[in-house]
């Protein structure tokens, strides 16, 4: 027991586990509230760069003292050394990767970060003459690796009830044979709202664009809405058919890397499953990685794995900075070589296509970050206000969106031509994700805060609605199949249930479709039936509510 007590002193007291500890503990902390924005095998690379740094660092501060004569003051110097270079190595990914705890949770300015870092720091240089310090390093990271791997664990749970609710929709998918086969297009726009909402929303009339569609045969559908206002869950309804009902925590992302392997195509994909079992071949062609980094019999074109890439937060404000730099022309014929490419097979071909800010083109949504903001505007405000009403700094955005839009319907309406003249018979299906947010964070108070904000703003439900939920939908098919009418109730969680009945000639998908409704993080329905409602209604009891809609 004594030999077991001395261990442990002697490790906490180590100024090389301290080092260990230290350096890699923004990691850490960013693993705990990001659980699966990058693979657990990125994540362990990142720890092991790490732990290589910090014992190359401890490795050369022993050295140096051990080459010299010894003298009495030497531990403190070689303690001072050691929490100074700590300091210097960790202050700024720390700074980095607390910003959004910050923003969002604990209201602190980069300034008094900074204070209270120099603050503790001579603290433990002058007053820590037991190493709590060491201790107290080791706990927090101890702490954040149980946070991460509790999430991973929540995730898997949470992932196999949703898998388990989606069995009845999985026998329908299998059970379907196309009585047509032609190549399948998938555009997913991310932010792109339909024409109505651009219009009220940003003062933006897109009938330029939608000219361009109708003159090419598309159906161009009003008053489509997403399911969900974030990425991860819409396009996971969209691509199961299925609803989820916020199954999946907004907070922590239990279930990203289930979601991830799904959205990249695994067996569990519903809707690529119905196409893989009619003989077709599956692409992917999308400017960032971040949702789709491994591939399940598909061929993925411009998407790589990254090995370094969970370094990224430590270094790098923003982790999806590069898409500013992107060179779109570059994209869209990058994307035109893929597909010739693909044409040489015999076999039909499905392409999941990435446009807007998630894959090639400037339109995202509003900012949820307080250094996302314009520096003007920040210079202007605190991160405390920014907090508690961020839609209030959201103007600036208005002039931005109109903009990129005009930038991406050029290039985009150049590629849907190029296609067309390619490829007459494809199926082309455009579809939003969500909506740009233009009142960011108002969904997220709460249903009483909510309807005060709405009320302060001066702003409708329906003004909210269209914000976050309304999307373009345009569809163009062959003309030997025929589009199952599409009335105004329609939601993304439907799209493909139509499109799959009018390859394969079944109704069944449609019969047993799932309800068109929109859910906030908050679980408020904010739309039913392509209608934004009067007045937003709460789901009190949302474990009563899956239980009766998914069964779970």
């Amino acid at each position: 027991m004594e030999k077991l007590k001395n261990f442990f002193k002697h490790f906490f007291d180590s100024n090389a586990v301290f080092m260990v500890m230290i350096v890699m503990y923004p990691l850490l902390f960013f693993m705990s509230i990001n659980s699966a924005i990058y693979l657990p095998e990125q994540y362990l690379i990142a720890m092991l760069c790490l732990l290589f740094i910090a014992l190359i660092t401890s490795a050369a501060i022993e050295f140096f003292f051990l080459i010299l004569p010894k003298k009495s003051y030497f531990p403190f110097i070689k303690r001072a050394l050691y929490l100074l270079i700590a300091f210097v190595i960790v202050y700024d990914p720390l700074r980095r990767v607390t910003s959004l705890f910050r923003a969002v949770i604990l209201p602190i300015s980069d300034e008094i970060f900074t204070v209270i870092a120099v603050t503790l720091l001579l603290l433990a240089l002058l007053f820590d003459k037991k190493r709590v310090v060491n201790r107290l390093v080791v706990f927090l990271s101890l702490a954040c690796l149980f946070l991460y791997a509790g999430a991973m664990f929540r995730g898997y749970s949470v992932w196999k009830q949703f898998w388990g609710a989606s069995i009845d929709t999985l026998q329908e998918v299998e059970e379907l044979k196309f009585a047509s086969r032609p190549n399948v297009y998938y555009f997913y726009l991310e932010s792109y709202h339909g024409r109505e909402a651009m219009m009220e929303l940003f003062n933006y009339d897109n009938a330029e664009f939608y000219g361009h569609l109708l003159k090419n045969k598309f159906h161009v559908y009003d008053n489509v809405y997403s399911n969900y206002q974030y990425t991860f869950a819409a396009l996971l309804s969209t691509f199961q058919m299925k609803h989820h009902y916020n199954l999946f925590k907004r907070e922590l992302f239990d279930a990203t890397l289930f979601i991830r392997k799904n959205l990249a195509g695994n067996k569990f994909n519903l809707l690529l499953t119905a196409f893989r079992n009619n003989g077709y071949e599956i692409n992917y062609f999308l400017q960032d990685d971040s949702f789709f980094q491994r591939a399940y019999g598909a061929r993925f074109y411009n998407v790589k794995f990254d090995p370094l890439a969970a370094l990224n937060p430590l270094v790098m404000w923003r982790l999806n900075n590069s898409w500013s730099a992107v060179n779109h022309e570059t994209y869209i014929s990058d994307m035109l070589a893929m597909i010739k490419e693909a044409h040489e097979s015999s076999a039909p071909q499905f392409f999941f296509i990435g446009i807007g800010a998630g894959g090639g083109g400037n339109v995202n949504h509003v900012t949820h970050l307080f250094d996302g903001l314009p520096e003007e505007i920040r210079k202007n405000t605190t991160i405390a206000d920014f907090s508690e009403a961020p839609w209030k700094f959201t103007d600036y955005f208005i002039e931005l969106y109109a903009e990129s839009v005009k930038e991406q319907n050029v290039l985009f309406g150049k590629l849907l031509d190029q296609i067309i003249s390619d490829d007459p018979d494809a199926v082309i299906v455009l579809l939003g994700d969500h909506g740009t947010a233009r009142y960011v964070g108002m969904g997220g108070k709460g249903m009483d805060n909510m309807l005060y904000y709405m009320s302060e703003a001066g702003i409708t439900n329906r003004d909210f609605a269209n914000s976050v939920f309304n999307v373009l939908l345009a569809v163009r098919i062959p003309p030997d199949l025929i589009l199952p009418d599409i009335n105004d109730a329609i939601s993304s969680v439907n799209v493909f249930r139509y499109v799959l009945s009018s390859l394969s000639g079944t109704t069944h998908l449609i019969e047993n479709k799932e309800e068109d409704v929109s859910l906030t993080v908050n679980n408020i329905i904010s739309v039913r039936n392509g209608k934004p409602l009067e007045y937003p209604e709460p789901v009190n009891d949302i474990r009563e509510y899956r239980r009766q809609k998914l069964g779970i």
